[in-house]
């Protein structure tokens, strides 16, 4: 954020006292609406103490935004977004991706309306997909400026999806072609049948054709054929590109089993 130069500049009015717990939870009324009537409250989630005051006093100086909480680390954010239930969060997204999914989907979890709104060191378009796909509503990065990060937060919560201009091709390219995939995979697995499907779903849990036999009173020899009908049907080669392509289902892994 190319604006917390200068703010820095301005001395230490901005830094937080040491001593000072980093989470603030602001004076609320019943149904955690904020005690001043404004329409939208915000959760700051960020480690450094500059950032998130610099961040608070662009929120406080625009209308229609109320501060509730702030939070230096995930143990207060989550405890802020389960208490407060928040319209929105800005996150700091400089972590890795696998670290950066779980802030997103833990704070959607204590509060599922919130819209994250992520704020990065720079654009990596890795990064943002993985926070999009974990449910973020927004990424934006540093360089930003406040007028931009503080309106996201109302477009946001009317559903928008916010992302730098820059990345918008790129970013829309990843998707397309991820969506092309998942509709392939999808038509793959429509090619299966009720019990090829089950016992590809037992195979990716580790179970061999003796268990998978077991499992679906069938003999181990008819249990091997249908793993090989599966792995021709799939274009496959081994069993074990059959378990990589069950983990690379994700969600769509529920249409292996079987039906009650």
């Amino acid at each position: 954020m190319a604006d917390l130069v200068s703010a820095a500049a301005t001395g230490t009015a901005l830094l937080e006292h040491p001593a000072a717990p980093a989470i603030r939870f602001a004076e609320q009324t019943e149904g955690g609406v904020p005690a001043d009537g404004l329409s939208r409250s915000i959760l700051l989630f960020d480690p450094q103490a500059l950032v998130r005051q610099t961040l608070r006093a662009a929120l406080e100086a625009r209308t229609g935004f109320r501060l509730v909480a702030e939070a230096r680390n995930l143990t207060e954010a989550s405890a802020a977004a389960s208490a407060l239930h928040p319209d929105a969060a800005f996150v700091h997204a400089c972590m890795d991706p696998s670290e950066l999914v779980h802030v997103v989907e833990l704070i959607k979890e204590r509060a599922p309306h919130c819209q994250v709104i992520l704020i990065g060191a720079e654009q990596d378009v890795d990064l943002m997909i993985a926070a999009i796909d974990a449910g973020a509503s927004g990424f934006f990065t540093k360089n930003s400026s406040f007028a931009e990060i503080v309106d996201a937060a109302s477009k946001a919560t009317s559903g928008q999806l916010l992302l730098p201009r820059s990345n918008l091709e790129e970013l829309l390219t990843h998707l397309l072609k991820r969506r092309g995939e998942e509709l392939q995979t999808l038509r793959k697995i429509s090619r299966l049948t009720e019990r090829e499907r089950h016992v590809l779903s037992l195979l990716a849990a580790g179970e061999d054709n003796e268990r998978i036999g077991k499992a679906l009173v069938i003999s181990p020899h008819t249990a091997r054929t249908h793993i090989q009908n599966i792995l021709s049907k799939l274009g496959l080669h081994s069993r074990l590109e059959a378990v990589a392509f069950v983990r690379r289902l994700g969600t769509h892994s529920e249409l292996l089993r079987p039906s009650l």
